[in-house]
């Protein structure tokens, strides 16, 4: 029994690891990994009849995974009061991660080495497809005479399949993971190899062209270097970083890609469009198509909460299952459709109150609070910050409306509430 203990304990390491390698892949490939975590994992609860406990440090990191389990239960609540259930039930298994992420995670007996190493296989896997996707969109500028860039760059003519958003994300997270170990006293040589594994990532954010996660990557990983070398008084690197920084951001800025990409930020092409359905008048197909990334954000926030309140659906919201038809029905009464057929709301935290009213907006804002409190009562600053960032990437973005956000920021944050960076081993902390 204690080989077979043995082995299906390998099972799960390596399905840990299937899981962390396999983000910017198609489902179809990241779905065995998650299908063989589930299956390793009962198993053991099965044949050697072990109780389901949660095995973290601290309440407020306790509370993080009843919240994650709030979230689910909330979902299958919505079932009560949604007309189209059938669809209910396909969103319902949409967020099944919040379920078996939190039960299994906090379950296993992860060590802080264990965690360090997913980290780094993470941040292998990413870098290792950020090359892939340079030198693809490389290619396409000596055959075609274009750089490949944003959607084309991770999804259209690209070898992966995923959304620019999103490969976005796990960029940030990656060159955070490679920022923290290089502040963890390894070697020089190590030092070199995170330095060298760090332009490609920094380069596949700039063709990926997400404005908002290229601006909350560079201030919060400025705002991380700062705080350790003021911490540790080493004026002279912070000055040489600070010049660095400031110079790789001129560069950076003038590429037509990115320029562009910025000028958007203050860019508020069709606003009054925006005014136009505010006052429920139908647009004409060039109104239309003048919305731009700011105004249509607008657009979908005002249209989301104004459907709430004229359904009276303040305190339990329109439901999953029926909330993207009622959007639909109003689209189309705008002439909105099918240009914005079945979007989301493009911001998380309006998107927990079109479905789930006041309590699943209050259920969401307690979890991000009880994350920001177990990663200061525990001193990880990685996983501070990796919340505040997707703190501020859900003001643009539905990140919880796909699989791989659910999958993405449920799974690495259970990872990081077992993890307490500020007590350091040397030896967990190395980067070989």
């Amino acid at each position: 029994m204690d080989k077979l203990k043995l082995y299906i304990d390998k099972s799960i390491q390596l399905a840990l690891f299937l899981v962390s390698v396999t983000f910017p892949l198609s489902f179809k490939i990241s779905n065995i990994a998650i299908g063989l975590l589930v299956i390793t994992w009962v198993l053991r609860k099965l044949l050697f009849r072990e109780k389901i406990s949660f095995k973290l440090n601290g309440q407020f990191s306790k509370a993080c995974v009843i919240a994650f389990l709030g979230l689910f239960l909330l979902q299958v609540f919505s079932l009560l009061y949604t007309d189209n259930l059938n669809l209910g039930l396909k969103f319902l298994e949409y967020k099944l991660s919040f379920l078996i992420l939190p039960l299994i995670i906090s379950d296993l007996e992860i060590t802080k080495v264990q965690v360090i190493n997913q980290l780094k296989y993470f941040a292998y896997s990413i870098t290792f497809f950020s090359i892939l996707l340079l030198a693809n969109s490389g290619v396409n500028y000596i055959t075609k005479g274009e750089l490949l860039t944003y959607h084309s760059f991770t999804e259209t003519d690209s070898l992966l399949d995923v959304h620019a958003v999103f490969y976005s994300y796990f960029i940030f997270f990656s060159i955070l993971i490679l920022t923290y170990f290089y502040r963890n006293g390894l070697g020089i040589k190590n030092k070199y190899i995170i330095a060298l594994m760090s332009l490609p990532l920094v380069a596949s954010l700039v063709f990926a062209a997400s404005k908002n996660v290229m601006v909350i990557t560079f201030v919060t990983i400025v705002l991380y270097l700062f705080f350790i070398l003021i911490k540790e008084i080493r004026w002279k690197q912070l000055v040489l970083v600070g010049v660095g920084l400031i110079l790789a951001l001129f560069m950076v800025a003038k590429l037509p890609m990115v320029k562009n990409r910025i000028v958007e930020l203050t860019d508020f092409s069709g606003i009054e469009n925006y005014e136009k359905i505010k006052n429920r008048e139908k647009l004409t197909a060039p109104e239309r198509e003048a919305l731009n990334g700011t105004s249509l954000r607008l657009a979908f926030w005002y249209i989301g909460i104004t459907e709430v309140f004229n359904h009276n659906r303040i305190l339990l919201g329109l439901s999953p299952g029926d909330s993207k038809a009622l959007l639909n029905f109003r689209y189309d009464e705008l002439n909105l459709l099918p240009f914005l057929e079945n979007y989301n709301m493009h911001n998380q935290f309006v998107q927990m109150f079109v479905e789930f009213g006041v309590v699943g907006l209050i259920l969401y804002l307690c979890l991000i609070t009880l994350l920001i409190l177990a990663s200061i009562k525990n001193r990880n600053l990685l996983m501070l910050i990796f919340v505040v960032g997707f703190l501020f990437f859900q003001l643009s973005e539905s990140l919880l409306e796909r699989n791989k956000g659910i999958l993405f920021f449920v799974f690495f944050l259970l990872l990081l509430l077992k993890l307490n960076i500020e007590k350091r081993n040397e030896n967990s902390n190395n980067w070989n």
